[in-house]
């Protein structure tokens, strides 16, 4: 786990700057999202599948513009102590992550993006403090999942070693490099997600379907699931 923290940490600082920069006002924002700022609820696709109102779309707009530009000010101010910017990128994406469902979603379509948070999540979605309560996670099962996420970070690693940008599109890289990147994660996570649910019950595993719900895919935000330390 620990061998993987630069990857896991340089991720998020790109991933952070290319959506949330200033740089980014004047270029125009990618077709998969409404809102680049918002997270996994800034989708085209989330936003369509959820029906969200104008009114709702509005102040989630609002709030993820307002959380940004709190970040950047505090990183552009030159008395911010460097040594509490890892913190402050953290703490932007621990806000991400929880971001819209209680406040700004009715009560079906808080269940809904929850869901889809899970199915983004894939094998992590085991280490959710909600997903372990639901099930009744013993300790052994506890540890057996905490080892399974240890592995993963290991083949992470191994697998993104000296690949800048891994799984992205970059101007040097074709697509069929970076569909063979993605393959090759994806069969990383439905390896891992198997081992995870070997480790439950059927009883848990059917629980934990069930809290899912209907199938949802979204290969971008799976990515940036993967690639840092909090949900994208």
């Amino acid at each position: 786990m620990l061998r993987v923290c630069h990857i896991i940490a340089s991720w998020g600082l790109v991933i952070l700057l290319s959506a949330t920069g200033r740089s980014q006002v004047d270029k125009p924002v990618p077709p998969t999202y409404w809102h680049i700022r918002a997270g996994l609820i800034g989708y085209i696709q989330v936003k369509e599948e959820l029906k969200l109102s104008d009114d709702q779309t509005q102040k989630i707009k609002g709030a993820a513009n307002t959380h940004t530009k709190e970040f950047w000010d505090k990183l552009n101010d030159p008395e911010f102590p460097l040594k509490q910017r890892r913190k402050l990128l953290d703490d932007y994406w621990a806000r991400i992550r929880t971001f819209a469902p209680n406040e700004y979603l009715n009560a079906e379509q808080a269940v809904r993006f929850r869901q889809m948070q899970l199915w983004v999540l894939g094998h992590k979605a085991f280490n959710e403090p909600d997903v372990a309560k639901e099930l009744k996670l013993t300790e052994p099962q506890r540890n057996a999942l905490k080892t399974i996420e240890g592995e993963f970070s290991n083949a992470l690693y191994e697998l993104t070693l000296n690949k800048d940008s891994f799984g992205t599109i970059q101007r040097d890289k074709t697509n069929e490099t970076m569909q063979e990147e993605r393959k090759q994660l994806n069969d990383l996570i439905a390896a891992k997600e198997k081992e995870c649910r070997a480790a439950l019950t059927e009883e848990q595993r059917t629980r934990f379907d069930q809290m899912r719900g209907p199938k949802f895919e979204n290969a971008r935000a799976t990515l940036g699931a993967m690639l840092t330390t909090t949900f994208p």
